[in-house]
């Protein structure tokens, strides 16, 4: 299914033309943002004025509780709420199943699994109340630890991070990602403090081409996700986290004959070639990680 993405200011003659193109080109609206009660959010007016067929807006959901939906002229309009969790529940649990619905698919929605909580969670007596599950190993966690360690031995170390969503990491309505939606292969943003650099490209399946050409001049790289690809791992395990359906012979996700080491909290039965941590050792893993450096350069 095609799909066009427009920035709107938040202004009624701009949104309000914004809304009429999208409905003369497409089959379903989906609007991010404006959905609230304040001064700006104008959308759930303007199509008030437009004569729609609203179905429900606001409700007992949390977070996404600025969503609506309706027909307008025949077809689905989903308003989100613009905050970055409201937004993700809203379209996940109610707009994507919809447009799934309207493209004729079987499954709605994505996949269901099963998992453990980790610590309780509460939320307000008649609402439907969801809860982000987060990876739950502690991963970047234990990064922020561990990079100290390694700086201690005059390391200069990058960080490669995998983001497998189908998103960019720009934020919508920033002049960057306005600039690159403009067609800008490469746009770089400039402060006091920091320079980002937003190159349009698909590199989420190469870290070996990322690195070469992004850290090459760095001592060590440490990645983050990148599960499945060619280099040494340091898996981090905790007990009863991995689903039963992906783990494998010893409780891991990854091959124990690609395993530089693992971190965890319970003993496992693992080769001897494959020594385990504590999870409150990064001193070891650091000095694991410096003599395999050193192995390399040999």
């Amino acid at each position: 299914m095609p799909t066009t993405v427009r920035v709107a200011p938040d202004e009624r003659q701009a949104t309000r033309q914004a809304l009429v193109e999208a409905l003369q080109t497409h089959d379903a609206i989906v609007t991010s943002g404006g959905a609230w009660k304040g001064d700006r959010d104008l959308v759930a007016a303007l199509l008030d004025e437009l004569r729609w067929q609203k179905f429900y807006h606001r409700i007992r959901l949390g977070p996404g509780k600025a969503l609506g939906f309706g027909l307008w002229q025949g077809k689905p309009v989903f308003i989100l709420p613009g905050g970055p969790p409201s937004n993700q529940t809203a379209f996940l649990q109610l707009a994507l199943p919809g447009l799934h619905r309207l493209a004729g698919r079987s499954q709605l929605g994505l996949p269901l699994r099963q998992a453990r909580l980790a610590k309780a969670t509460s939320g307000q007596r008649g609402w439907t109340q969801f809860v982000e599950g987060r990876s739950g190993t502690g991963k970047t966690t234990f990064l922020e630890e561990l990079l100290p360690e390694l700086k201690k031995w005059g390391l200069r170390v990058g960080i490669l991070k995998h983001h497998a969503h189908a998103t960019g990491f720009d934020v919508p309505g920033k002049d960057t990602y306005r600039l690159a939606a403009a067609g800008a292969a490469i746009v770089v943003g400039a402060s006091p403090v920091q320079t980002a650099v937003f190159i349009q490209e698909n590199a989420s399946k190469n870290a070996a081409d990322v690195i070469r050409r992004h850290l090459s001049d760095m001592d060590l790289v440490l990645t983050e996700g990148y599960m499945r690809g060619e280099f040494a791992k340091v898996e981090l395990h905790r007990a009863g986290h991995a689903a039963a359906d992906e783990a494998g012979e010893y409780g891991l996700l990854c091959d124990p004959a690609s395993l530089l080491a693992v971190v965890t909290d319970e003993p496992l039965s693992l080769p001897e070639s494959v020594p385990q941590f504590d999870r409150e050792d990064v001193g070891g893993v650091a000095r694991l990680l410096l003599q395999a450096l050193r192995r390399s350069e040999q």
